[in-house]
């Protein structure tokens, strides 16, 4: 699994014990091989979890650890996934890797993972590549084999295989036609191929298969949805879309295609078109937003800050909302600085001592391998 050091880190968010189960069912047979970090959207956690997994958040635990900067984390909202990206942290990961509880593995968790990795480490995508996909076109070199690896790859958007991340009008309308239309929602199939991002184009992406190395996580703050908020379901796509912009001024690189995950929809169409609705127009002018923004820097914490500071002066309906995110994206660098130094402390490996207040406020010691 990638370079021998390369500690990886596997978190989920779920509101749904029963699927949460499934899911550490399906995905612990490695677990000695990446840690698995999950954020609960309840006020405490469910006990069953607490000995499957390297930590677990919930309300209570993320007011315990961050206190007065517990307010940027979501509630009734996946987004509250990110403050599993902080613990990641703390944790020791170089790559950080977030599923759904209702994606499940295609091939092994072990195979999963070190596709991600390979496509975060160049190896999955040739620095040429013919100008019509699937055919050798004149021009293109025979001796690939030695090219450099692909550099400054910051991000690998794996795909979902059976049921497509789409949103409600898109499910609805394939619904009503019926056929193969509708089959697309329960047997698609995605591409095998990988490509890169263009830089300066923008694609949708999703959290529900996501790779990122640590180095980016200062870019990797997803705004808030939910309770405090009118927004939901555009949690990933808007904080990718922020994290697009800081890779776009950094030269970071994006890589889309396998690994693939079984994506087994518990969600209901329905039920998301009540939640996408108050977003749907902000998602058509957002993009433009970051777009105005100018700003240089190679450093991502300090391209992250410039970037929210000009948030807070742009003139649009939401101005409200872009300034809460600008301040959430100010603690957030904070936490993340907190996070690494943490771990830079404890000389944290792949095996540590995980800590986590048990549902009577208790503190739990679980030992999962001799720590340094």
């Amino acid at each position: 699994m990638g370079k021998p050091d390369t500690i990886v880190a596997i978190v989920i968010a779920s509101n749904r014990p029963e699927n949460l189960c499934q899911w550490l069912d399906a995905w612990q047979p490695y677990n000695d091989e990446y840690k698995i970090v999950v954020v609960e959207d309840a006020l405490d956690n469910t006990p069953e979890i607490l000995n499957r997994v390297s930590d677990a958040l919930s309300w209570n635990r993320i007011e315990k650890l961050h206190g007065n900067s517990a307010w940027i984390f979501s509630k009734k909202d996946s987004c509250i996934k990110v403050a599993g990206f902080l613990k990641a942290l703390e944790l020791g990961a170089d790559v950080i890797i977030t599923l759904d509880d209702d994606c499940l593995p295609q091939t092994t968790p072990q195979q999963f993972v070190r596709q991600h990795l390979d496509n975060l480490e160049g190896k999955t995508v040739s620095r040429w590549t013919s100008s019509i996909p699937g055919l050798r076109v004149r021009g293109l070199p025979y001796q690939t084999n030695n090219q450099p690896l692909l550099g400054s790859v910051k991000i690998s958007l794996g795909l979902w295989a059976l049921t497509p991340d789409l949103d409600a009008p898109t499910s609805l309308g394939l619904i009503a036609e019926g056929g193969i239309e509708a089959d697309l929602l329960t047997q698609y199939q995605p591409p095998d191929n990988h490509w890169v991002v263009p830089h300066g184009q923008l694609i949708p992406i999703s959290g529900m298969n996501l790779a990122f190395t640590s180095d980016i996580a200062y870019a990797m703050y997803w705004p808030l949805q939910g309770e405090v908020s009118p927004y939901r379901r555009y949690d990933d796509i808007w904080g990718c879309l922020f994290a697009q912009k800081v890779l776009e001024v950094i030269r970071g690189k994006i890589v889309v295609g396998p690994p693939h995950i079984n994506h087994v929809r518990a969600s209901d169409p329905y039920v998301n078109l009540i939640k996408e609705a108050p977003g749907l127009q902000v998602n058509e002018t957002l993009w433009q937003v970051f777009d105005q923004i100018k700003v240089e820097g190679d450093n991502v914490k300090e391209v992250v800050l410039k970037i929210a500071s000009h948030m807070s002066f742009i003139d649009k309906p939401y101005s409200k909302y872009l300034n809460q995110w600008s301040n959430a994206l100010t603690i957030w660098t904070n936490l993340v600085d907190k996070a690494l130094n943490h771990r830079d402390r404890k000389g944290i490996s792949l095996g540590t001592v995980t800590h986590f207040d048990d549902l009577n406020g208790n503190l739990v010691r679980k030992v999962n391998k001799e720590q340094n």
